[in-house]
């Protein structure tokens, strides 16, 4: 079974959103991805510079950067469906050529959770 993966961020452009990089999203799920663009995930990053989280069935790693918009408060997630572990979303990242540059500064390690 292929695991849909999701990309949030500003991908050039100013704002940030949700990108399906593999695979099909309902409306629904892409607002709900975007609702990670709150000030409550922006303050858990602070102390760690990421943060990992489950959403349904997705989990979801986010680091306070952007590598195409440097204005604070820009975060860069990605979202991997029926991942377990933080080796499951670096696979996910490493899979595909936008995510590994999106997150070259900080991959999810074994040892975050």
């Amino acid at each position: 079974m292929e695991k849909r993966i999701c990309y949030f961020g500003t991908r050039g452009r100013a704002g940030h959103f949700a990108y399906p990089i593999v695979g099909s999203f309902t409306r629904e799920e892409l607002r709900s991805i975007d609702k990670i663009d709150n000030p409550v995930y922006h303050e858990a990053m602070k102390e760690d510079g990421f943060i990992y989280g489950m959403l349904d069935n997705f989990m979801y790693y986010a680091i306070p950067c952007s590598k195409d918009d440097k204005r604070p408060g820009c975060i860069t997630a990605v979202f991997v469906e029926f991942a377990t572990s933080p080796n499951d979303i670096k696979e996910a990242i490493l899979s595909d050529c936008e995510l590994r540059w999106r997150f070259n500064n900080r991959y999810p390690k074994e040892e975050d959770i």
